[in-house]
């Protein structure tokens, strides 16, 4: 799905620094989500810096992750 790829180069976008790769691992649908075009989508997003990244620099880039992702209607799951 091409939407999907677009997706994950925006999330990729967010610290090209850090942010070293985004990787979908689950995709689900459903008749509910379906009929919205909507989808499910887990990702693992891996990090990797100079240094041990702090628990503040990981929150931040977290929190910018989900900023991103809203530009795209997206939401964590409860």
């Amino acid at each position: 799905n091409q939407e999907i790829g677009r997706f994950i180069k925006a999330i990729a976008a967010v610290n090209k620094q850090v942010i070293k790769q985004v990787n979908v691992f689950d995709i689900y649908s459903d008749e509910q989500l379906a009929s919205n075009n909507e989808y499910s989508v887990a990702l693992e997003v891996i990090l990797a810096a100079d240094h041990t990244l702090t628990e503040a620099e990981i929150n931040q880039i977290s929190h910018q992750i989900v900023e991103r992702a809203s530009e795209y209607d997206a939401r964590l799951r409860n």
